[in-house]
């Protein structure tokens, strides 16, 4: 995927490394730091910051001219052949296929967070759905896409 990137760091970056710390606080005020001498101890810390790591990565997205990708895959903007939009709990996800059938879902708070990576994803979403991408009505209404 060629071409200047914007990345957005999602909630949640960085917060990995909290949890370590807070168990290695707490065992320093329980217990001094005798145990870390102890290797069974090390294990019992790994294992929750290795868990914590892998359920809380942060959401990641990245554009080009033409091409959008999240940790879920990427899709080529302006050859998409569906674009919708769905309420999921608290946030709003946008849902795009291209036309080789690769499909992305993204929280639509996160792509606009960085204004210059919107532009190239909205500009592109436009492009689209002037070219006769299905577009449900709500992604037609909130993001001002043209009719066919």
């Amino acid at each position: 995927m060629p071409g200047d990137e914007q990345a957005v760091p999602g909630p949640g970056a960085g917060d990995e490394q909290q949890v370590p710390l807070c168990l290695d606080v707490l065992l320093v005020l329980l217990r001094g730091v005798s145990w870390a001498g102890v290797w069974w101890m090390w294990p019992l810390i790994a294992a929750p910051a290795v868990a914590v790591a892998f359920t809380i990565r942060g959401s990641y997205c990245a554009a080009g001219a033409d091409w959008l990708r999240t940790r879920g895959g990427w899709v080529e903007l302006y050859e998409l052949t569906e674009i919708s939009m769905h309420v999921n709990g608290s946030s709003v996800d946008l849902f795009r296929e291209d036309r080789h059938r690769r499909g992305l879902t993204a929280q639509i708070d996160l792509l606009q967070a960085n204004g210059r990576l919107w532009d190239l994803v909205h500009n592109g979403l436009r492009h689209s759905a002037a070219g006769g991408a299905e577009v449900n009505a709500y992604a037609r209404k909130a993001l001002s896409l043209p009719a066919r």
